[in-house]
């Protein structure tokens, strides 16, 4: 385990760029809310929590089926993922966001990174999901990127009326941004307890599939209303 930690520090450019990325989102996160205890304990933690859970799940999946033979566009790769959200966050290093919305992209961020985690676990525990879960994350992007453009707009604005409808479309994102990850985590805890139930069970059993089925369905479902989403709040 040390050595696959030291060879990742040593020699993965993403570990070194996340690594840049999170500092710099430490310092611009300090100097929107400035210099004080609480703000330097929040950030640091925020900054620590994110880093070692992407460790974690890097260093599991590594060896994974989902890594392997995969192109370089598969946002199941931890790699091309946090490439999409370290874009984002520098975007928005090149301006000076409000208190509150330097908080709503802390938010964003987390959620991200859990919803990430769990489209892994699910990915690794049933491959067949593989398909919907890409769309899922291509959504959860989509979203994000809503939030970024939002987050600007609402920098740029001066009236009031287009300062609440910029805000309004930054909540609506974040909101579906934590609906995506509860629900997300819904299923999957649906498939763990699920796979239990298989252990005593044939594979083959008729309540496997239809669990097989419903988790299909309630994916395609999330992966739509997140499209509607998009479209409502253009």
């Amino acid at each position: 385990m040390n050595n696959r930690i030291r060879r990742y520090f040593s020699s993965d450019s993403l570990t070194h760029n996340l690594l840049i990325g999170l500092l710099i989102g430490y310092a611009l996160y300090i100097t929107w809310l400035g210099l004080r205890r609480i703000v330097l304990v929040s950030g640091a933690l925020i900054v620590v929590v994110t880093f070692m859970g992407w460790l974690v799940v890097r260093l599991r999946s590594s060896s994974s089926p989902i890594q392997e033979n995969s192109p370089d566009e598969n946002l199941l790769h931890l790699d091309v993922f946090f490439n999409h959200m370290n874009a984002f966050t520098n975007a928005l290093g090149n301006y000076q966001p409000s208190q509150a919305d330097s908080i709503h992209w802390q938010q964003a961020q987390a959620h991200s990174s859990a919803i990430h985690q769990i489209a892994v676990g699910i990915a690794e525990q049933e491959p067949a999901f593989i398909p919907d879960l890409l769309d899922a994350l291509h959504s959860v992007l989509d979203l994000v990127s809503q939030l970024a453009q939002a987050l600007h707009t609402c920098h740029q604005v001066q009236t009031a009326h287009y300062q609440t409808l910029a805000q309004q479309q930054r909540d609506s994102s974040l909101a579906r941004l934590g609906q995506t990850r509860s629900r997300l985590q819904e299923l999957y805890d649906q498939m763990l307890v699920g796979s239990l139930k298989r252990r005593s069970h044939s594979s083959s059993d008729p309540s496997f599939e239809q669990t097989a089925t419903g988790i299909t369905d309630q994916l395609q479902m999330l992966i739509t209303d997140n499209q509607n989403g998009l479209l409502a709040d253009q």
